[in-house]
């Protein structure tokens, strides 16, 4: 089996950036259902279906990204109720502390 990385990239003279490796999903699944098993194979499938590679690696691109926003709006959501608990805890301490030394000075 040869690296099929490898192969697109020269194939391809597609750069690497952020669709490169939906792109090499994409070739690596080709192959997988035999689409094709050599570079010549490799050359000819991204010929053949470039215009659809690259849509496909956006679409690809797109849901990682929403993903990841999504991810990161719930995780924003428990830091912002985390340091509102602490804010709260913050302002009732004078008032625990006061209590507490006043307790103290009763006792």
């Amino acid at each position: 089996m040869f690296d099929v990385e490898v192969a697109v990239h020269a194939a391809a003279g597609i750069p690497r950036g952020k669709l490169w490796p939906a792109i090499v999903a994409q070739s690596e699944e080709a192959q997988d259902d035999g689409l094709f098993d050599d570079e010549a194979g490799v050359k000819e499938w991204l010929a053949t279906n470039y215009d659809d590679i690259m849509k496909e690696g956006q679409r690809r691109l797109q849901k990682a990204a929403a993903a990841y926003e999504k991810k990161k709006a719930a995780q924003d959501v428990i830091t912002k109720a985390r340091a509102a608990g602490q804010k709260a805890e913050a302002r009732a301490l004078p008032a625990a502390n006061r209590e507490a030394e006043l307790v103290a000075s009763l006792g």
